[in-house]
């Protein structure tokens, strides 16, 4: 018995708290600690998996919503039928750019006006020549407007271009100076064409035809040149009239929204004046919303 108590007592002393050695304050606060940086080093796996995540959402590439794999009509599924004539909400305008060849009478007949030769001034007159045609421009030529449904347009025309044969005109000097008379000569011409436009067009085919109506003013410059003595000089003579034309036309359609056309007409005013010319439209409708 006695040597029981003593191989017990012996014991204890070499190992005095192993059963409590997990329950006092140290061991305690150790185990919170413990837990703590456990739930912090799972706070930062948590970050880390969810700025993984948000980076590889950013990294990938946005799945698109509907892809046609067929660019045939009747068998696309993304882009609907018709998609290029959804822009009804717009007006129907109209861009024209081109060329055009006129034959008009000459506006350099029937002026007056004085030319200078170092300090002398001589006067002189324009008169047109009996036997006188008509003058030739070709000119550039914009056209800006708008159409409705029924066809009815309105437009603004704007012509800018050279004489490229003008009609003789008689130049007369009214005075004269100490070497006599200077000896004036029509050199190159400009022609400024401007016109307000109403017409109709209507389908025909796989484009339009057209009738219209221009009416405005034609403007032109003319370089005089004056030879006096040994002197030369040149002066510009600028003159308008009116302008109103009556004209028909066809434009073809390339694709919805650009036209190719043809336009010709007749002054009402001016016997024998005509023009002629050539141009590419753009539509802002398809069809000029006439289909």
């Amino acid at each position: 018995m006695n040597r029981a108590a003593i191989l017990v007592a012996a014991l204890l002393i070499a190992h005095p708290h192993p059963v409590l050695a997990g329950s006092t304050c140290d061991s305690s606060g150790g185990g919170s600690s413990s837990g703590g940086s456990s739930s912090s080093s799972s706070s930062d796996s948590d970050s880390s998996y969810s700025s993984s995540d948000s980076s590889s959402s950013e990294s990938s590439p946005a799945i698109p919503r509907c892809h046609d794999s067929s660019d045939v009509v009747g068998y696309r599924e993304c882009t609907p039928f018709g998609k290029w004539a959804t822009n009804v909400g717009l007006p129907s305008l109209i861009i024209e750019l081109g060329t055009r060849f006129r034959t008009t009478a000459s506006l350099a007949g029937n002026h007056h006006g004085t030319i200078s030769h170092s300090t002398e001034s001589f006067a002189y007159r324009t008169v047109a020549a009996p036997e006188a045609g008509l003058e030739q421009q070709v000119v550039s030529a914009l056209r800006l407007g708008a159409a409705s449904r029924r066809g009815v347009f309105f437009a603004v025309d704007v012509e800018l271009g050279s004489i490229t044969a003008s009609t003789p005109t008689n130049h007369e000097m009214m005075s004269s100076g100490v070497f006599g008379s200077p000896t004036l000569t029509q050199d190159s011409g400009m022609a400024f064409n401007a016109a307000a436009v109403i017409g109709m067009r209507r389908a025909f085919g796989r484009g339009r035809l057209g009738v219209e109506v221009a009416g405005g003013v034609r403007a032109a410059t003319y370089s005089l040149v004056s030879t006096y003595h040994n002197c030369e000089t040149t002066t510009t003579l600028a003159s308008a009239a009116p302008l109103l034309e009556a004209r028909v036309g066809y434009e073809h359609w390339f694709n919805p929204f650009m036209s190719f056309g043809a336009t010709a007409g007749a002054s009402v005013i001016d016997r024998g004046s005509w023009m002629g010319g050539l141009h590419i439209g753009f539509h802002s409708r398809a069809f000029g919303a006439s289909r």
